[in-house]
């Protein structure tokens, strides 16, 4: 197993008897849980499945045994053991470059209210059916887009993809398939978006915010036995006013984009065009609103005045 890792087996107790059966299911290990840990009442020719999950905690060799109580049975032992390496953090790795494969593009310079296109890549998975991952990030500086993941080339069938707030800044992704396994090896498994928000501001011009995947859990269909892998995968978004005032995406704060904030002064989140649906021609006019205060004023104009003429690298 891997360090970090978590492997969960089942057993399945029959009550052969003729009379009902109770039991506990004792862990003497905490490397090792058991669910249920109580049975209390399993009729006669009833079958009772328990869950029980290894997650070791440090590399080497480890083991854990389970006690099945009953006062009808007594005690029986099951024996577990094996072996945990250091955990392979690269199962999952980020990329801000839409091209094919991994560029290992890690930062990217921005404003509020821009979109973050994040590519994930897994890496070396058996033949999977269900893939999930966890992003962290500060919910205070970027949100996580209505459309949250869309799929990509690692995956091999029609797919549901769930997305889970498990709480403020931790987010769970994951793609069940609707027939068939999901994939295998290595690939692009989706496009996650985000969308820097007023949080991420700062009035000297300098402030930094980093969205990392943290876990990946899957299902192998060769074993049908759950993986949960932690890792390692970030990538770090830097205020910079020059490249919000790039509105029109040509690498430098010209004239079109002056126009562009002038038309735009004094709109707010009721103006028609605040907010536009994906796809649509232009930009929503919530992007030139350079301090994430919901509306586009002075405050705006004075950051664009102070990067006008000048290059987002």
């Amino acid at each position: 197993m891997t360090l970090g890792q978590s492997k969960t087996r089942v057993i399945e107790i029959i009550n052969t008897g003729t009379a009902s059966l109770s039991f506990d299911v004792e862990s003497l290990s905490p490397l090792v849980t058991a669910n249920p840990v109580e049975v209390v009442s399993l009729a006669p020719g009833d079958t009772q499945v328990i869950a029980i999950t290894v997650t070791p905690m440090e590399a080497g060799n480890f083991d854990g045994d389970v006690r099945i109580i009953s006062e009808l049975r007594g005690t029986q032992v099951i024996n577990l053991g094996g072996q945990s390496v250091i955990q392979n953090r690269d199962k999952v790795r980020l990329d801000l470059n839409r091209s094919v494969g991994i560029q290992d593009d890690l930062e990217e310079h921005l404003g509020v209210n821009q979109i973050v296109e994040l590519e994930l890549h897994v890496s070396d998975l058996p033949e999977v059916s269900t893939v999930a991952i966890q992003i962290a990030y500060d919910p205070d500086a970027v949100t996580l887009t209505t459309n949250g993941l869309i799929t990509g080339s690692f995956v091999s069938s029609d797919v549901l993809v769930q997305t889970d707030l498990i709480s403020p800044g931790l987010v769970e992704l994951a793609m069940v398939p609707q027939s068939g396994p999901l994939g295998n090896a290595s690939g692009h498994l989706g496009t996650v978006t985000f969308r820097t928000v007023g949080g991420f501001y700062d009035p000297t011009g300098v402030g930094t915010t980093v969205i990392e995947a943290v876990q990946i859990r899957y299902v192998d269909t060769t074993e049908n036995v759950e993986s949960t892998i932690d890792v390692s995968a970030a990538i770090q978004l830097r205020l910079d006013f020059v490249c919000w005032g790039d509105f029109d995406a040509d690498g430098e704060v010209g004239f079109s984009d002056f126009l562009n904030i002038v038309q735009a002064f004094n709109a707010s989140p009721t103006t028609t065009g605040w907010t536009l649906p994906p796809g649509s021609a232009g930009i929503p006019l919530r992007r030139l609103d350079g301090d994430g205060d919901n509306d586009i004023d002075f405050g705006d104009f004075v950051i664009f005045q102070g990067v006008f003429g000048l290059s987002c690298d």
